[in-house]
């Protein structure tokens, strides 16, 4: 129910909202998207974040405003306030990120977040994520702010009907079944977004491709369970090595791809060489080649692939000649 000191026009935007969710045909999509920008507006927002819970991890999964090129950003719920949003089932409101320690202070800086608000999407009493204004200014929001995300809160949370099954269906669409690393599609989706947002705001990203040496022979020897479960303790290796802020990713058969923002090469490659390291321990004639390349002016997401991938065939002709 909307309460009756609800500004006029904020009540139209509200009515406005709805209809546009009814003619969205509930593609979710669409409906957090809509979200987002109208909350921006009513809320004079510098940007706007729908996040899902996904695992342990808040994904950035609609964006607006500054926000934009952070779709597909991946914040840990225990170092975060949407996380504790989520936990404790109220609003909760930052005023000053750079000194809040309840924030994930490096998201903040990269988005450019100074204050927030966010407020819990339920769904028949299931956390399914928050729904979050950002300013790049601290102080900049009140109550009436607050109140007014709650009751777009109410509307999407109310347009997910079937919350257990979008978010089931949105892990399944991006996530490798076997690993549970993010598929090749959603690292298409992510170098594209990182790319962008490192031009924007000149941050360097640093993309790293391996694959395994000696995986075939793994399988012909050993059978296929064992080639899966060597893709899994590959997997757990990649999630120990990297941040939270890294994007680890199954592209392909025994083929693997890292994404770190706002890093450069020799950071990355320390990150990789761990990972190699990892991956040699854990035996069964296994080890790893990698191929690092750093966006520049000139490169679009698919020219940094490339490079990475130019890279990791060197680094592999290496690795051959000398077992030759």
């Amino acid at each position: 129910m909307i309460p009756n000191d609800t500004p006029r026009g904020d009540l139209i935007s509200m009515i406005e909202l709805l209809t546009a969710l009814v003619t969205s045909g509930h593609d979710t999509t669409a409906v957090m998207r809509e979200v987002a920008q109208r909350a921006a507006v009513l809320t004079q927002a510098t940007g706007a974040v729908v996040e899902l819970v996904v695992g342990d991890e808040m994904v950035y999964s609609a964006v607006s405003g500054s926000a934009d090129g952070s779709l597909g950003l991946r914040l840990q719920r225990t170092a975060s306030l949407s996380g504790l949003c989520v936990e404790q089932g109220v609003p909760l409101h930052c005023e000053d990120a750079s000194t809040d320690e309840r924030v994930d202070r490096a998201a903040c800086a990269r988005v450019g977040v100074a204050s927030m608000v966010c407020v819990p999407l339920f769904h028949r009493g299931k956390a399914v994520g928050v729904l979050k204004v950002i300013s790049s200014r601290t102080h900049a929001f009140n109550g009436t702010h607050a109140q007014t995300l709650s009751l777009l809160a109410t509307v999407i949370a109310s347009s997910l009907a079937h919350a257990d099954q979008f978010e089931n269906a949105a892990f399944d669409r991006d996530h490798d079944a076997l690993t549970g690393l993010r598929n090749r599609r959603a690292y298409d989706t992510e170098l594209e977004s990182e790319c962008g947002r490192a031009r924007r705001y000149q941050h360097p990203v640093t993309l790293a491709l391996l694959d395994l040496n000696g995986f075939k022979e793994l399988n012909d020897t050993h059978g296929h369970p064992a080639g899966d479960g060597m893709l899994r303790q590959v997997a757990g290796a990649l999630r120990q090595w990297t941040r939270g802020a890294d994007g680890c990713f199954r592209i392909g058969g025994d083929e693997f791809a890292v994404i770190f923002p706002e890093t450069r090469p020799e950071a990355a490659e320390i990150v990789v060489a761990r990972v190699k390291r990892a991956v040699e321990e854990l035996g069964k004639g296994i080890s790893t080649s990698a191929g690092i390349a750093e966006l520049s002016a000139w490169m679009q997401p698919a020219d940094l692939h490339a490079a990475a991938d130019a890279a990791l065939y060197a680094d592999k002709s290496a690795s051959q000649r000398k077992r030759a």
